[in-house]
């Protein structure tokens, strides 16, 4: 059985280990990141948030104190709280994007303060601050799930929390749909 999973192992790309081990600092990196350049953009371009920006905030904010509060303290399980931040943040970023190009036309919420369609920077033709909070999310929930898969399998802690989140999620998720689909 161990030569088995050696096996398999041992044909992955190397990348997966590196992911694997160095996974939570990617992910904090990446947080305080989109944490600072969203405070940079706001504080210091004086470019004011729209409702769903906020929305973003509110999740990338939290994720870059769990994440380091969970290297500081050496907790493995801190990707488990980070995950379901992050996936919720690419649906916010994700739908802030498609509202951005024209697939959606912007809700009433959108509708109050500063558009939900601004483009505030607008980099190589597609690159604004929506798609930066949606690479730094995408890249957060990938570290993340890398750094989840180094801590040990039949660890009973593991399975309660993601017997727990998986329903919140989906929950969160519908919820998030009903919003989005409202106008």
């Amino acid at each position: 059985m161990s030569t088995d999973r050696q096996i398999a192992s041992d044909s992955r790309p190397p990348i997966d280990g590196l992911l694997e081990r160095h996974g939570a600092q990617l992910a904090l990196v990446a947080a305080w990141t989109a944490m600072l350049g969203s405070l940079y953009f706001s504080e210091v371009m004086h470019f004011e948030p729209c409702r769903l920006c906020w929305f973003q905030r509110i999740l990338m904010y939290p994720i870059a104190l769990i994440g380091l509060v969970g290297i500081l303290r050496a907790d493995r399980g801190a990707s488990l709280y980070i995950l379901p931040l992050s996936f919720l943040g690419m649906l916010v970023s994700g739908y802030h994007v498609l509202l951005q190009h024209g697939f959606f036309s912007e809700s009433n919420a959108c509708l109050r303060g500063v558009p939900c369609s601004a483009r505030y920077i607008n980099w190589m033709g597609f690159v604004t601050i929506p798609v930066l909070a949606l690479a730094g999310f995408l890249v957060i929930g990938f570290a993340s799930s890398a750094a989840l898969r180094a801590a040990p399998r039949d660890d009973p802690f593991r399975r309660r929390v993601l017997a727990a989140l998986i329903p919140v999620a989906a929950v969160l998720a519908c919820f998030a749909l009903l919003l989005i689909t409202r106008t």
